[in-house]
């Protein structure tokens, strides 16, 4: 798992983009705003390894998107 930091030229809102690799394949994901703290805290970290308990998937600009809302929806795994 990778992350980058997105600035909303809209409303000046600091957002994350979570990068999941899985072999050979990757998705990409946005952090909800109220998680962000689990990166300022050092929880999820770059090289993270996450279990998806569950997800939705949506299209943005023809590409497909994971969103991860809700803590429950994912794992953190001890590395």
């Amino acid at each position: 798992m990778d992350f980058k930091l997105m600035q909303s030229q809209q409303n000046n809102t600091k957002r994350f983009r979570l990068v999941f690799s899985y072999g050979s394949h990757y998705q990409q994901s946005m952090l909800a705003t109220q998680k962000n703290d689990l990166i300022h805290s050092g929880k999820l970290q770059r090289d993270s390894i996450i279990v998806l308990n569950q997800y939705t998937c949506s299209l943005v600009q023809s590409r497909s998107k994971w969103d991860l809302w809700k803590e429950d929806d994912w794992e953190l795994c001890d590395s």
